[in-house]
């Protein structure tokens, strides 16, 4: 069913009675008028567009005017800040950060820091390294080549958190960070 708007005194408004009543008193039926004859009784033919889409931090309000394009009023949004862009810069380097390391499980993750500790203590001539002792026989390899497996990944992890933490940064430092803060060209190593 087609939606209509009415102006009166600059104002619009949904045109809900299927009638309008000409300057002799004739009732005419809204949806049976042209688009030119519903214009001479201020009536526009509605048209709604879909909300867009909104980052973090945003919502999205509908404009309560319309605008007027070829004898259409068209319904459309706005895009508002909620939160202040630093902390949608801050929650954008969590997500990052939470989405690197999403491969594994909060369990596993929690045992991360006992592995290092493990492996830099084997690398530094130690054979007590219980939890690596296990992770080593099940994958069928040595404790050291373990130890320099953990090592490594932690290493791995530690440089990527730190760019993504850098790039973080210097979002937040400029005197007008942009509104697209969100986009990889922001976050990547070059």
């Amino acid at each position: 069913m087609m939606k209509h708007m009415i102006e009166k005194d600059g104002r619009f408004s949904f045109y809900r009675d299927p009638w309008v009543t000409d300057g002799e008193g004739t009732r005419h039926l809204v949806k049976g008028l042209s688009k030119a004859e519903k214009l001479t009784y201020n009536i526009y033919e509605c048209e709604e567009n879909p909300p867009p889409t909104v980052r973090y931090g945003q919502t999205a309000i509908p404009n309560e005017e319309p605008t007027i394009s070829d004898g259409v009023a068209v319904l459309s949004w706005s895009v508002i800040d909620v939160l202040p862009i630093a902390v949608r810069i801050n929650h954008e380097a969590d997500r990052r950060l939470s989405e690197m390391a999403g491969a594994y499980s909060r369990e596993e993750r929690e045992t991360w820091h006992n592995q290092v500790r493990e492996a830099q203590a084997v690398k530094a001539g130690s054979v007590d390294a219980p939890m690596l002792s296990i992770l080593a026989q099940a994958k069928g390899v040595t404790l050291e080549a373990m130890a320099d497996r953990v090592l490594f990944l932690s290493g791995q992890l530690a440089t990527a958190s730190a760019l993504i933490l850098s790039k973080r940064n210097a979002l937040l430092d400029m005197e007008n960070p942009p509104e697209d803060y969100d986009d990889d060209k922001y976050w990547s190593a070059s």
